[in-house]
């Protein structure tokens, strides 16, 4: 059988949503790459020499706006979109990845990647459906309802709507999602305190939101190891994608 094929185009976009998961997929392509660049003026963005370039927009859809004009006057040949999601499936539990093969959005119509196989053999990761919604999904029973309405995997708050754009750009793109609560875990909606709007990472402010509801310290507590897990295997996928690059393994 042959072996799977990455097709890449460089220079590569590596897209996400927070500072924070841009941070775990740096500390990945650092171990590999080296050091990157960054540029004082642009600080949600750090660059690999003429190969890579990480950067966070923001969390949900609005910051994709102004995503395929900057796009279309750029030159990335592939923009990888990859950050944390929830788990509505039995399939995504904590910390598992998942190339979106399929996303759909209330509204719109689905978006299809046949690709997505390649990526998740390449990778060692599963293929997915994801669906995209306009507010956080924290209960399990919302995530369950939610589950067999779509039959979705991911559940995210941009992934339709980024990749919509980074379309219209002309550019290949892919998404990859790293599930950081399963379907039974509860997500703390507070959460949302430890960043910006524009994806700026705030732990004080997100530490203080936490301590205001003991109730909601506890059930952060008992998601962290799922949190930590999925940071690490972010992390791994970094490093497996600097891995390829530097072998030349992924450029076809």
């Amino acid at each position: 059988m042959k072996d799977p094929e990455i097709h890449l185009l460089l220079p590569i976009l590596l897209l996400t949503p927070m500072e924070s998961e841009s941070a775990a997929l740096i500390e990945g392509l650092s171990s590999v790459l080296g050091s990157p660049r960054q540029d004082s003026s642009r600080p949600e963005m750090q660059v690999f020499g003429d190969r890579v370039t990480v950067r966070y927009l923001g969390v949900g859809k609005e910051p994709s706006g102004h995503l395929s004009a900057w796009l279309s006057s750029c030159s990335f040949g592939t923009v990888v979109l990859a950050g944390f999601a929830g788990g509505i499936s039995q399939e995504a539990v904590s910390g598992s990845g998942h190339v979106l093969a399929r996303i759909d959005r209330e509204g719109s119509p689905p978006l299809e990647f046949p690709q997505a196989r390649w990526w998740a053999e390449a990778l060692g990761l599963s293929t997915g459906k994801g669906v995209q919604v306009d507010t956080i999904i924290s209960f399990p029973g919302e995530k369950n309802r939610l589950h067999e309405r779509t039959r979705a995997d991911i559940v995210d708050m941009e992934s339709h709507t980024w990749m919509e754009a980074i379309g219209k750009a002309g550019v290949k793109a892919i998404a990859i999602r790293i599930v950081s609560d399963a379907p039974g875990e509860l997500l703390p909606a507070e959460l949302q305190a430890f960043a910006d709007p524009d994806g700026k990472e705030r732990l004080l402010r997100g530490g203080m939101a936490l301590l205001r509801r003991p109730g909601t310290l506890a059930g952060f507590l008992r998601l962290l190891p799922s949190l930590l897990r999925a940071r690490k295997n972010l992390v791994a996928l970094g490093r497996h994608l600097g891995s390829l690059l530097r072998e030349g393994a992924a450029i076809r």
